[in-house]
């Protein structure tokens, strides 16, 4: 990246999958030298306004109000300075919540038809007050010595094609695009290279059509800075983004499980001049 990072849109605290609480986060994203964040964790606003209080007191870093929200087809809309007090918005993440608890439970009995045994209590204490969902079966499952990593366990049985996915997500893209936008906030559509069939030129031009879709919805940005993507995946993404008058956007996604593709905060995200755009 021939660029000084400034900017991380994408992180998550122990209100959904992170290992590190809103405090902790802010520092170390303040200590590797961010200037603006965003909390987004998944389908969860209960870490913001502590990481905003943290910033405060820190006085020299910005947490933007964020949200990463789980949409059908393993598409994910991240959202920006959305108004997090919302009472509508509660209520939905309230629902988003149960759902949640339903299809932890059923990917439960699934993997216990496999012989993959793990308690419901054992996979709610790894969730702690966050929002639970499959990282935290993951957890599970590699504490019980029945996978080696997450990579492992999303392949094979929680990922789309796994064994044991259960994917009644009930929200659509269209509508959490409204969603974040009847908030006040800027809508971006998380790693896109997830919802390509592949990196050849008739699946960027399959996924093209999807963001073209999506603009039509509302849609104002893409990930473009994602993470681990190679210079290649950058360039093609930078492409479609400006091509399709999208904002080019990007941060680490940042979990702190200490995965082998983990990237810290403060290694990858967007020029400042992309995210003023983002910002205005």
């Amino acid at each position: 990246m021939n660029h000084e990072i400034f900017v991380d849109l994408h992180l998550h605290t122990t209100f959904s999958d992170g290992v590190l609480n809103p405090k902790d986060l802010v520092n170390l994203c303040y200590k590797n030298g961010l200037k603006y964040i965003s909390i987004t964790d998944h389908d969860c606003i209960d870490g913001i306004q502590e990481s905003i209080d943290v910033s405060k007191s820190i006085g020299k870093i910005d947490v933007i109000p964020g949200i990463e929200l789980s949409t059908q087809n393993e598409m994910h809309i991240l959202g920006y300075y959305i108004d997090y007090e919302d009472l509508g918005l509660k209520k939905i993440l309230a629902n988003f919540q149960d759902d949640r608890i339903i299809r932890t439970k059923e990917t439960i009995n699934l993997l216990s038809q496999l012989g993959i045994d793990i308690d419901w209590n054992v996979v709610k204490s790894f969730a702690g007050e966050g929002a639970i969902g499959r990282p935290h079966i993951a957890k599970a499952m590699i504490a019980g010595g029945f996978v080696k990593s997450f990579k492992d366990a999303f392949d094979i049985y929680l990922g789309k094609s796994g064994l044991a996915y259960v994917g009644k997500v009930r929200m659509t893209p269209k509508e959490a695009i409204e969603l974040i936008h009847s908030l006040g906030g800027v809508s971006v559509l998380a790693h896109p290279t997830f919802c390509m069939p592949g990196t050849d030129d008739s699946s960027i031009k399959i996924f093209e059509k999807t963001l073209i879709e999506l603009k039509s919805y509302g849609l104002k940005g893409l990930e473009v800075y994602y993470k681990n993507y190679s210079a290649d995946q950058i360039s093609m993404l930078k492409r479609l983004a400006l091509s399709n008058g999208l904002i080019c956007a990007g941060g680490s996604d940042f979990h702190g499980n200490g995965e082998p593709d983990e990237v810290l905060p403060g290694l990858v995200g967007p020029p400042m001049r992309d995210f003023s755009l983002l910002r205005n």
